[in-house]
């Protein structure tokens, strides 16, 4: 082989040898695509899943006992319109009982609720602030803010009684009430109000 075939045949390895580089490199640079475009997949579905349960928690917090919760925040505003920001829990504990009257909404004031651990009946009770409608329990604050303590403790008294939705009321808070709705996820059927409708105000 003379020197023109051996030039020649280098030209061609070194060409063979790009072309194979190029290839590769190409096949990679897809490679690290498609990954990232899966990735991206995955994380675009992954953010619509959560979205979609938010969705599904925010439509069903709602939706739940709207009419019911229209009515007492009606009278909530009425106090605080009255009596403003300032005074103690329980100056808005009696003012938001003359309200529910005033507007024939039923309730029960700190009724001693019973409850239970793993089956069994504690000793401790729990006195919600108002029972209304039987059904939803409304907590009263006189504070700066509401702390994630706070919404957790009306969670908690949610889960022990078996009721599904509360409402956190705030009215130290300016210039308006603050009103948490609370929602119990794992909400079950099993009232600790059997044999005892809670649906008077007297």
């Amino acid at each position: 082989m003379n020197h023109d075939d051996l030039t020649a045949k280098s030209a061609k390895d070194a060409k063979d040898d790009k072309d194979t580089k190029d290839t590769k490199d190409a096949k990679d640079a897809k490679d690290d695509k498609d990954t990232k475009d899966t990735k991206d997949a995955k994380d675009g579905k992954d953010t619509k899943d959560a979205k979609d349960v938010k969705d599904a928690k925010d439509a069903k917090e709602g939706l739940l006992y709207r009419d019911e919760c229209y009515a007492i925040q009606g009278a909530i505003f009425d106090v605080y319109r009255e009596m403003g920001c300032g005074f103690l829990e329980a100056v808005y504990q009696e003012c938001l009982e003359k309200e529910f009257r005033s507007r024939n909404l039923p309730f029960v004031a700190q009724k001693e609720l019973s409850l239970s651990y793993k089956g069994e009946p504690l000793n401790q009770t729990y006195k919600p602030d108002f029972i209304c409608y039987g059904k939803i329990i409304v907590e009263l604050k006189a504070i700066k803010e509401i702390a994630p303590e706070h919404k957790a403790q009306l969670l908690n008294y949610l889960k022990a009684t078996g009721l599904e939705l509360g409402l956190l009321v705030n009215f130290g808070t300016y210039p308006k009430v603050e009103i948490v709705r609370i929602a119990n996820s794992n909400f079950r059927d099993f009232s600790v109000f059997r044999g005892s409708r809670i649906l008077s105000h007297e």
